[in-house]
């Protein structure tokens, strides 16, 4: 069910003319101003800016004000219900307290109530301008706050044609004092104009240009960049204005989704621009033809809209045509000439209307929905007058719309009966005015079978020409449509008898912020997929819900269902296309003229549709979860179009192309023989689902030639990944890759990568990611665990951080949380590393059972914002079937009315319990609910309309995921009913299977009992953990829906699984849980690898935990006696030296904590270091005395004694002595040094040195040996000096020899023969050179 606007609205689009803007600054803007074209609006500083529906209006900056500057107003759009536009700032009050109100103000023509003050939060107090034409004037009003108000929006709304208005100098102030509480009230603070003249933002390739204009003085260039559809920057420049304008070639860009980004400075600073634009494929004759499929319905008839939409290949518009606006006397239809210019406007479009008959007349029936017999004939009056007029462009009406919910007031209710006579009143004026006029309907909210089938009968089957419904069922992806339309078509003809063409007039996806909405490029996937699994269902024709988004709320569902943006301030003129706008004008140019002839089988999670034949045939591919590559044989070269427009062609390798599919439809035009599901694919791209913003995304492209990829696979494959190219060589039948670092941006949310594989023969492959989170570097999750307690159930909460980064450790800053009165924090001051998380069992000891609240939680992140959560949490126990001492939820205490026109009337009214309990297939819903008044005359899809039970089912924590399915139970007029009105997984919506169904009444007491099993709710076996479920019961006395008492939130007024209550099922709980884990450290090697109980190499510690009850946690293990843990998710390796004490424990998930167990070891891989002094490379003289000194250090383990050793020449020596040189044979000299620790490390150390002899060397052996008593006569020492002063080495080496034994010892006379005998060899040898 969408609600939507349901009268004529008129232009949106802001337009500027390419010229300056002079009436801008004129004192009173003149009357003819308001035909000119607008700029969207100049911004304010603390005034925000607002539209809602088709509205043309513009809030300038006039320099001619009261004082100064001043707010000028120009509205192009007569008055119609929720068509304004509005600024708008918010104030911090007292509750009741008196303020006063004073602005100046100035009119060139104000209508009567066409600018108003908003002053209450309901929009009821109002304070209304003067009207009629004046200079500047000073008005004045009061306003009392409430006595819970504590703050104000002060509203300028303006609701009517307004060829200008001015207000200056607003003051609010409290009663009795002077401060003015706005801010900006003068309107001094303001920006000037700087937006895009454009008259469309959808280019043909090879012609894209933006134009700028701005009305800033003395303009500075503009800088710009283009972004692509991911956020990414694709190129960037800057212009010079001339004359206030200036032009950006993009003409060299490709297919595709783009904004532009730009900035220029003005005297008073920079002034900003943002708009999108798309470069799309021209479009076949055939997109244009009125057989194409592909409508929209749209709000008003804007020229820019309407030639953007038969841009992008839209041929059908769907568009309200009001009855209380064309008769306003009985009888009397006069068409408004923005209804007959705006449908002459789509058909020179080429687009064909369809009209709808709406909604009711104050005329007829107290202005409620027709159901009298005067005002059914009135109403078919009108429709027959209606399509009569515009037969012309087209025979078709449309009989109402959404006639089963709450557009529908009137007495006789919302059942099929009600819509029958309606239609039949319209089919007896219509036929009897225009015999070849067609009406079309139910046009109903959702899908139900029951109802287009109860229509039929009815007699809808002989009036209508189509049946029209709106299956909307977001946020859920469209998946399962093919399904649901087939078995719609099936009913049509079952029933009817015959073919009566399906239309969806109203199915589409919104693009809000909150959990329901999507993102713009989802809503591009979905439009693509939607469409095509509908056409492969059998619908004919498709009105994609809505044109161009309704508002500029990005909260607001209702204001962004559209093709086209009103978002973005700053651009004017063209209508600016969202993705799904793009997407749109690629479908029509692909499928023009071809009509969907079969899908291949491949797997139920990918989907590839074939459109047309042969050569020309074109296939729509996509997989919604990613992650899956198609071969498609062929000896031909195929052409692959993205989403976007973008084209490849795939030349076959080894007779085939491959395709990567995501959640993000290709085309595939050509004639494969063959498309197989390829299990291995030979080349893929793999990344990771999350990144940290501000990190660049790690993609590694992968080359498999494994097993028959080695025939079908190259050896070298070009990957060109973004723009980056590498080469992957893989010799022989294995694997190789390359990494790619793909960059992303601050402002971004989400990524994908594309790429291609080529080799010598060209382009074989076409790859792709899915869909990547960008993330804050730290994020927090919250596992909600139903635990066993002495008194019953308890519920805890599991809270984990990760740091998302890949490089980057993050410092946490304590954790702070809060359930309604309880509050507490989390000691956690722990360093994460990249990649890593901390957990911590949080018990939720202040709820109570079936009791819902929330959680709120902080985590502190140092030099980063808090992180933050709101969970919904509550003791939430499926117990077994089995069990008869369930506690039921109390209808009286547990739950809150939602009221819609009535109060709730007390346990008298509506009342009653609720069990809820598992079987061994399913959910047995048991419900006792006493109710004084009974009313239910609804088929089963539309029972919420009288009083029935609904229930939603998501299969993960609440807010996980908004996959959720809701199921109806009702006492219908056909007998008990249990209705699918929104699926997931396996679920389909339509008549929900059940075990068994039981739906009594028995005095005021109705009683429901449903055994409903998984398969239903989209499962196919139970769901473990905790999941989300909510409940309401809708109360209908006779007069419709007053209103419904819901268990949790988030399905009766909202869809919002995140509001949903959290429960269990008690069959996979085990006994209460006392016990702590028990924690097994493991060590490896498990035996010390050396001596003394020392390890030389890497330790790795190993930890196992085990719990035979509510299971074990977390693991966590501290290096420094317990003053830090880290959490345990892998064994840890020490890699370093060191004495280790390895502390460790584990909790389990009922919260019992292992006392601290520890394991030590000791590590020692380095040798001892060895010095020595006294000794070194190089020569001495053996004249001379060596003392080496060896000295030993270890850190750890320390040396053994007993092992060390020192040698000379082989032989042992003691450290430390004196070694005599000439001892030593001359020449070279071996001094080793070898050293163990007690942990068995080895190590030595070698010097090597040289002992040399000389005549000076002689001289002082000598002199030694004299001194020695070695030879004992200084006379003879003389004389042996004299020798060698000359030298004569013969007369020396004589006189040794004839004195040895007696004045020289026989030790002495050795030596010094030894070194004379060298030296005169030396000589000798000299001599003979």
């Amino acid at each position: 069910m969408v609600k939507k606007i349901c009268i004529w609205l008129f232009s949106a689009v802001i337009m500027l003319s390419t010229v300056q803007f002079p009436w801008l600054n004129l004192g009173v803007v003149n009357a003819s101003a308001a035909t000119d074209p607008l700029p969207y609006s100049s911004t304010f500083d603390n005034w925000s800016v607002g539209r809602s529906g088709s509205v043309i209006a513009a809030f300038t900056a006039t320099l001619n004000g009261h004082t100064g500057a001043a707010l000028s107003i120009v509205n192009q759009t007569p008055k119609a219900p929720n068509t304004f536009a509005q600024i708008y700032q918010t104030v911090t009050v007292k509750p009741s307290t008196l303020y006063r109100f004073s602005a100046w103000v100035a009119s060139d023509g104000l209508p009567s109530n066409a600018l108003q003050a908003i002053l209450s939060d309901d929009w009821g107090t109002r304070y209304s301008f003067p009207s009629g034409t004046y200079a500047w004037q000073q008005v004045t009003w009061n306003y009392t706050t409430t006595s819970s108000q504590t703050s104000m929006t002060l509203r300028l709304l303006t609701q009517d044609v307004t060829s200008g208005v001015q207000i200056d100098d607003m003051t609010m102030v409290e009663n009795g004092t002077t401060q003015n509480l706005l801010s900006n009230g003068g309107f001094e603070q303001h920006s000037y104009y700087f937006g895009v003249s454009n008259s469309m933002l959808l280019f043909d390739p090879g012609t894209a240009a933006i134009n700028f204009i701005t009305d800033a003085p003395n303009p500075t260039s503009a800088s710009w960049t283009v972004h692509d559809v991911r956020g990414l920057p694709v190129t960037n420049g800057s212009v010079t204005y001339i004359s206030g304008k200036a032009t950006v070639d993009l003409s060299g860009l490709g297919n595709g989704f783009y904004t532009i980004e730009a900035t220029s400075t003005a005297d008073n600073g920079p002034i900003n621009l943002l708009t999108s634009f798309g470069i799309v494929p021209p479009l076949a004759a055939a997109a244009k033809s009125s057989d194409s499929p592909f409508g929209v319905g749209i709000h008003g008839f804007d020229n820019t809209v309407i030639s953007g939409l038969s841009r992008i290949g839209i041929t059908h518009a769907r568009t309200d045509a009001s009855w209380s606006s064309v008769e306003k006397s009985p009888g009397v239809y006069t068409f408004p000439s923005t209804l007959t210019d705006g449908l002459a406007a789509l058909q020179n479009a080429g687009i064909e209307p369809l009209l709808i008959s709406d909604y009711r007349n104050t005329l007829y029936d107290d202005n409620l929905t027709p159901s009298s017999p005067e005002g059914l004939a009135a109403y078919g009056n009108y429709t027959a007058a209606l399509n009569d007029q515009f037969k012309n462009y087209s025979q078709a009406t449309e009989v109402y719309n959404e006639f089963n919910i709450n557009f529908n007031n009137g007495k006789c209710g919302r059942t099929p009966a009600c819509y029958v006579q309606l239609l039949k009143a319209a089919e007896v004026a219509v036929s009897a005015k225009n015999p070849d006029g067609k009406l079309v309907g139910p046009a109903i909210s959702g899908a139900s079978e029951d109802f287009v089938k109860q229509v039929l009968q009815g007699g809808g089957s002989d009036i209508l020409s189509a049946v029209s419904i709106h299956p909307y069922r977001h946020p859920q992806a469209p998946e399962g449509m093919e399904n649901q339309m087939s078995s719609m078509v099936k009913t049509i003809k079952d029933t009817a008898g015959k073919d009566i063409p399906l239309w969806l007039t109203e199915y589409g996806w919104p693009t809000n912020t909150p959990v329901n909405g999507i993102t713009d490029s989802m809503q591009a996937d979905y439009l693509v997929r939607s469409s095509v699994l509908s056409l492969a269902g059998g619908v004919a024709r498709l009105y994609w819900y809505d044109a161009r988004d309704d508002g500029t709320d990005p909260n607001n569902q209702e204001h962004n269902f559209g093709l086209f943006e009103v978002r973005r301030a700053t651009a004017v003129n063209a209508a600016e296309p969202k993705v799904s706008a793009v997407a749109q004008a690629v479908m029509a140019a692909e499928l023009a003229g071809k009509t969907l002839t079969s899908r291949d089988s491949l797997d139920s999670s990918t989907y590839s549709y074939v459109f047309g034949s042969g050569s020309n045939a074109t296939r729509v591919m996509w997989a919604p979860s990613g992650g899956k590559t198609v071969t498609l044989t062929t000896d031909q070269p195929l052409t692959l179009t993205d989403e976007y427009g973008a084209q490849i062609t795939l030349t076959p390798y080894a007779g085939a192309v491959n395709v990567a599919l995501t959640e993000h439809p290709v085309y595939v035009t050509g004639a494969p023989t063959a498309v197989e599901l390829s299990t291995t694919p030979g080349v893929t791209l793999q990344t990771s689902s999350t990144v940290a913003q501000g990190e660049s995304i790690e993609v590694r492209a992968v080359v498999d030639r494994t097993g028959a990829n080695c025939q079908s696979v190259p050896s070298t494959v070009t990957f060109n990944i973004e723009g980056r190219q590498k080469d992957v060589q893989v010799d022989g039948c294995i694997t190789g890759e390359a990494v790619f670092e793909v960059p992303t941006t601050a402002s971004q949310t989400a990524s994908w990568v594309t790429g291609k594989a080529s080799t010598n023969g060209g382009e074989f492959a076409s790859l792709a990611t899915s869909t990547l989170s960008i993330t804050e570097a730290v994020t927090a999750t919250v596992d909600l665990q139903l635990v066993r307690h002495i008194d019953g159930y308890a519920e805890q909460a599991v809270i984990t951080v990760a740091n998302k980064s890949r490089v980057t450790p993050v410092t946490l800053n304590d954790i702070t949380w809060k359930i309604g009165d309880q509050s507490g924090m989390i000691d956690e001051t722990s360093i994460i590393e990249a990649g890593k998380s901390v957990q911590h069992i949080l018990p939720l000891s202040s709820l109570q059972l079936w009791k819902q609240g929330y959680l709120d939680l902080s985590v502190g992140v140092q030099d980063k914002d808090p992180v933050t959560l709101h969970r919904s949490v509550g003791i939430g126990p499926i117990e077994p079937d089995s069990n008869t001492t369930v506690v039921p939820i109390d209808l009286a205490t547990d739950v809150t009315w939602q009221k819609y026109t009535e109060d709730w009337g007390g346990v008298s009214d509506l009342s009653g319990t609720i069990k809820i309990t598992e079987t061994s297939n399913g959910i047995h819903f048991q419900a006792e609910v006493q109710d004084d008044v009974f009313y239910q005359t609804n088929p089963a899809g539309n029972m919420y309309n009288g009083d029935s039970i609904q229930m939603s089912f998501s299969p993960t924590t609440p807010g996980a995921s908004q996959e959720r399915t809701e199921i109806g139970l009702a006492l219908t007029p056909s007998g008990p009913a249990a209705y699918t009105f929104a699926a997931s997984g396996l679920a389909v919506t339509g008549s929900t299977p059940t075990d068994s169904l039981s739906v009594t009444r028995s005095g005021t007491v109705t009683t429901y009992d449903a055994v409903i099993p998984w398969q239903s709710f989209g499962l196919t076996a139970a769901p473990t953990g905790t999941f989300a479920f909510s409940f309401l019961v809708n109360d209908d006395d006779g007069a419709g829906r007053k209103g419904f008492l819901e268990w949790s939130s988030g399905i009766g007024k909202s869809k919002d699984t995140s509001a949903h209550f959290p429960v269990q099922l008690t069959s996979e709980l085990n006994a209460l849980d006392e016990t702590a884990p028990a924690t097994v450290a493991r060590i490896s090697p498990e035996e010390p690898t050396d001596s003394n109980g020392w390890y030389t190499s890497d330790v790795t510690v190993s930890l196992s935990a085990s719990d035979d009850l509510s299971g074990v946690a977390k693991t966590e293990y501290s290096l420094d006696n317990g003053a830090t843990w880290t959490p345990y998710t892998a064994p840890v390796t020490f890699n370093e030296d060191g004495l280790y004490t390895v502390n460790y424990r584990s909790a389990d998930k009922a919260g019992n904590v292992e006392a601290i167990k520890s394991v030590s070891f000791k590590r020692d891989s380095k040798a001892p270091t060895i010095t020595v002094t006294g000794l070194e490379y190089g020569s001495y003289p053996d004249s001379g005395d060596i003392v080496p000194i060896v000295t030993l250090s270890d850190r750890l383990s320390g040396v053994d004694s007993t092992k060390f050793t020192v040698t000379l020449d082989t032989y042992g020596v003691q450290p430390g002595s004196t070694i005599p040189l000439y001892t030593l044979p001359l020449g070279t000299h071996t001094y080793i040094v070898k050293a163990i620790d007690l942990a068995g490390n080895a190590d030595s150390q070698t010097i090597v040195f040289e002992t040399t002899t000389s005549i000076e060397v002689l001289k002082s052996l000598i002199a030694r040996f004299t001194n020695d008593g070695w030879i004992d006569n200084a006379g003879i020492a003389n004389s042996l000096q004299r020798k060698l002063d000359v030298p004569n080495l013969t007369g020396f080496v004589n006189e040794v020899k004839a004195l040895t034994g007696k004045h020289l010892t026989t030790q002495a006379a050795d030596y010094l023969l030894r070194d004379a005998q060298i030296l005169n060899g030396v000589e000798v040898a000299r001599m003979l050179e």
